[in-house]
């Protein structure tokens, strides 16, 4: 379980910074895997502090601006936590469109210090948009780094009336590993990835179909239907 309290302010209409204090629980069990695996719990409380900024025209189908958060935590043994240490991460998205043409440019960053061996501070790749040849959360580490590239064209329309609804279809590239320690990280090391997908623009939401490739001849299907991948 997880409680936060926090107070922020916005800044013009465009921007937000926030502070606040959290306190957080977990366990993790073995479901699939090696039985004798241990049961893990996790304890995490301290300071949390974010900045970030949004210039999107859509929140859900973007064309045109870009958005920017930076978070940061800083975990205290006074206050829950098995020892002191912050975590840093940051991500972008910028998008262009020309005619029927829309690109976007996005870039995830995660880091700590002190925390490599805290199962309640590692990140994760892997899924559409994330490294898409592979399986969701696929890869798990204490630092990792994604950038990805993606195209969309729209197409045209299907149906007419209530069902006139845009159609894109899209390519991406995409580039991340994760790693056990900051130090290791290189970008000899990256791991590139690939996917084609159709984009519908439904009264539900965003209807995805795509397929993802990795480096390594994995492939991956994936259909979402009125949520945003990513």
């Amino acid at each position: 379980g997880s409680f936060e309290l926090s107070a922020g302010r916005e800044i013009s209409n465009w921007g937000e910074v926030r502070l606040g204090v959290f306190r957080e629980t977990g366990s993790a069990r073995v479901k699939v895997g090696a039985p004798n695996l241990p049961s893990l719990d996790f304890d995490a409380g301290g300071f949390r502090a974010s900045f970030g900024f949004d210039s999107l025209d859509d929140t859900v189908f973007p064309k045109k601006g870009s958005r920017f958060e930076f978070t940061t935590r800083s975990v205290r043994e006074s206050l829950g936590g098995v020892r002191n240490y912050e975590t840093y991460q940051s991500t972008y998205d910028g998008y262009w469109t020309v005619g029927r043409h829309t690109f976007s440019l996005g870039l995830d960053l995660a880091t700590s210090n002190n925390a490599n061996d805290l199962l309640a501070e590692v990140t994760f790749l892997g899924g559409f948009l994330n490294l898409s040849g592979l399986d969701r959360n696929a890869l798990v580490g204490p630092h990792s780094a994604i950038s990805r590239l993606v195209y969309q064209r729209r197409v045209g329309r299907t149906g007419g009336g209530f069902f006139d609804w845009p159609l894109y279809l899209g390519a991406s590239v995409e580039a991340g590993n994760v790693w056990d320690r900051a130090g290791l990280a290189s970008s000899s090391d990256l791991i590139f990835n690939g996917s084609l997908f159709a984009r519908l623009d439904t009264f539900l939401g965003p209807a995805y179909l795509a397929s993802g490739f990795g480096e390594n001849g994995e492939t991956t299907l994936y259909f979402f239907l009125g949520a945003t991948p990513k």
